[in-house]
């Protein structure tokens, strides 16, 4: 239990449901939550033993934390305060569904897998380079910082990514489809429903 409670300082963990819609649309849920029973979600007898996605879960993800921490919040405030034109609207529909949460972190990583998982990681990032090009500031300036933040995932390689890969997904990919989950979450807040 206190190497539980170590980590759970080095890396935000979530128990049984403790984050409430504030903290959620403040932080934008980079953490991990144990114990909440939705699919794919360890059980803290799990997190502490063996589950096999704990090692990449609990791997530093500097680019989702730059985009959680640094980015999102204080756009999102920003565009709720004001009205989007049509064709906004549609860049920020566009920008949800093309971003996704990324697999369960103890899902096994094929190459097939892998070549998916990249071509999905690819159209996340084209949809937000066009979200950064929306005439509206406060919806331009923080994805124009996400597409920077994110600037390194856009040399991902089948080669690159095996470097630093086990039987899961490689950390740097991952880290990538989380910021892009991160807006993927942002997105649905900020805009207007279909």
């Amino acid at each position: 239990m206190w190497k539980f409670l170590a980590e759970h300082v080095y890396h935000p963990v979530e128990l049984l449901g403790e984050g409430d819609e504030d903290r959620w649309i403040t932080i934008n849920r980079d953490f991990t939550s144990i114990d909440d029973d939705a699919v794919g979600n360890p059980t803290l007898a799990q997190y502490i033993g063996h589950w096999p996605g704990r090692a990449l879960a609990q791997h530093p993800r500097p680019m989702a934390e730059a985009v959680a921490l640094a980015v999102l919040p204080q756009g999102s405030r920003a565009l709720r305060q004001q009205s989007l034109a049509p064709a906004d609207i549609g860049v920020v529909r566009a920008l949800y569904r093309s971003t996704r949460w990324p697999e369960d972190p103890s899902d096994e990583v094929d190459d097939a897998a892998l070549t998916e998982r990249l071509a999905k990681l690819r159209t996340g990032l084209d949809a937000l380079r066009d979200a950064a090009r929306s005439g509206v500031p406060d919806l331009a300036r923080p994805m124009e910082e996400c597409v920077r933040i994110l600037a390194p995932a856009h040399e991902f390689t089948h080669a690159i990514l095996n470097q630093d890969r086990d039987a899961y997904a490689p950390p740097a990919l991952f880290d990538a489809e989380r910021a892009l989950g991160l807006i993927h979450d942002w997105a649905w807040s900020v805009g207007p429903d279909e």
